[in-house]
């Protein structure tokens, strides 16, 4: 906030003081964004916020869950392997699959109407296993290697359809989204695992496939 200057107003930029910052500056930018954004971009920014919500649903309650539902030995362990095959999977698939897709201009959107799809189901259906090998295990997996392409695409979506005058502040308004998503899984997830251990599984899943079905609203039915 005080080293690089593209990130202050144009009349501070030539300034050797330091500047104020405002601690409420991310509100103020998802205000003015979503004031002004058009609706299809008003869906791209609510399919973010619940895809994230349910991303770090899973994030936060998956160790959890494995340990109340499978009480496995060596937790440790079999977590650690889980998002290590998980997180393989997820940038073997980003170098080899989603970059080259990009790259021959096969649209994000179009990629995540699939891979958003896919990661809701998974991890949905990961809740539902009775056993942790492999059931829970490669359901878990498979969530994390799709996630892989709605991590970086849901971003490029929202940049490339945002109007270029406005595009760092629809940017800045995705990342201030992200924190509250962050904040919305961390508060809630207790909440519904006092309600019922698997619940804030279920949540990930389901609340995925609910950005999922805004994603497929956008691309199909809203026109403006």
């Amino acid at each position: 906030m005080f080293f690089f200057k593209e990130t202050l107003p144009k009349e501070k930029r030539n300034r050797n003081k330091d500047v104020s910052y405002n601690p409420f500056i991310g509100i103020k930018y998802i205000y003015q964004t979503i004031t002004s954004i058009s609706s299809s971009m008003a869906f791209l920014i609510l399919m973010l916020l619940f895809y994230r919500v349910g991303w770090q649903f899973f994030v936060n309650f998956a160790q959890v869950f494995v340990q109340v539902k499978f009480n496995i030995n060596h937790l440790e362990f079999w977590v650690g392997m889980l998002f290590v095959a998980g997180m393989l999977g997820y940038n073997i698939n980003e170098y080899f699959i989603n970059q080259p897709l990009n790259i021959k201009g096969v649209g994000m959107e179009k990629i995540m109407c699939f891979t958003l799809f896919l990661e809701g189901v998974f991890f949905l259906a990961s809740s539902f296993t009775g056993s942790f090998m492999p059931g829970f295990f490669v359901l878990a997996i498979l969530g994390i290697t799709a996630n892989s392409y709605n991590s970086s695409n849901s971003a490029a979506a929202i940049a490339s359809n945002s109007p270029e005058q406005d595009k760092g502040k629809v940017m800045g308004c995705a990342l201030s989204i992200q924190s509250i998503a962050q904040i919305i899984a961390c508060i809630s997830c207790a909440f519904a695992y006092n309600g019922y251990s698997g619940l804030p599984m279920i949540l990930a899943g389901g609340i995925i496939l609910l950005g999922w079905s805004l994603l497929i609203l956008k691309r199909f039915f809203v026109k403006i």
